[in-house]
């Protein structure tokens, strides 16, 4: 019994020293680097984020990063000679001030890219044999979308280190333009991700879709 009192007391001073502690104050600002933007399967992307604090529990945030020109085969296209860039403005609520933050966050992402790309397509012109030709050809395209995303702010493990992982759903508009396209010709696409490049994919800027979100950050608090 007296052991066991003592080890109430020791619990309960432990718990009023950690019930007296001061809450970590909310970080004001922050700058980030999009983890998951650099393993983007088609349009990889060197995306840098800063966040800082508009009122109490109101922040912003502004992401920009350059498309990488890496030639990437893509199950059946190959893409090269790429050029463009991300920019992805949010403005977030978090509803616990806590080293680890929840937040609820309104996204939206424009992306601007151009590339070339190398893709078989089946040729079938009239009153001929079909054939299949491997075509170089060029897409200029422009994709705006808008997410409501949930996520965690988490720098429990360190004063300054943070990692923050969003999830959500959106929708999102295309516009694709095409040159250099064979007449009489159809991609052989094989990849959910070619049909956006796909000059028969019937996709455009008034074309809206759903469209889901997954995001990992990991960034340093400068104060």
């Amino acid at each position: 019994m007296k052991h066991a009192a003592v080890i109430a007391l020791l619990l309960l001073g432990i718990t009023g020293v950690l019930s007296a502690q001061p809450v970590a104050s909310a970080p004001k600002l922050t700058v980030k680097l999009g983890a998951l933007s650099l393993a983007d399967p088609v349009l990889p992307s060197f995306n840098l984020a800063g966040e800082f604090q508009i009122s109490g529990p109101w922040y912003g945030q502004m992401e920009a990063g350059l498309i990488l020109n890496l030639k990437d085969q893509v199950n059946g296209l190959t893409t090269n000679d790429k050029s463009g860039f991300r920019l992805r403005p949010a403005v977030r609520f978090y509803y616990q001030e806590q080293r680890n933050r929840y937040f609820l966050e309104f996204l939206l992402v424009y992306r601007q890219v151009s590339m070339d790309i190398d893709g078989e397509f089946f040729i079938t012109p009239p009153n001929e044999l079909s054939y299949n030709r491997l075509v170089n050809y060029a897409v200029d395209s422009r994709k705006l979308s808008a997410f409501l995303n949930v996520g965690l702010f988490d720098y429990s493990f360190n004063e300054r280190l943070l990692v923050e992982l969003g999830m959500g759903l959106g929708l999102f508009g295309q516009d694709n333009s095409f040159s250099n396209i064979p007449d009489y010709g159809s991609l052989r696409r094989t990849s959910i991700f070619s049909g956006a490049y796909d000059p028969d994919y019937a996709i455009n800027a008034a074309d809206i879709r759903v469209t889901g979100m997954l995001y990992l950050n990991i960034g340093y608090v400068l104060f």
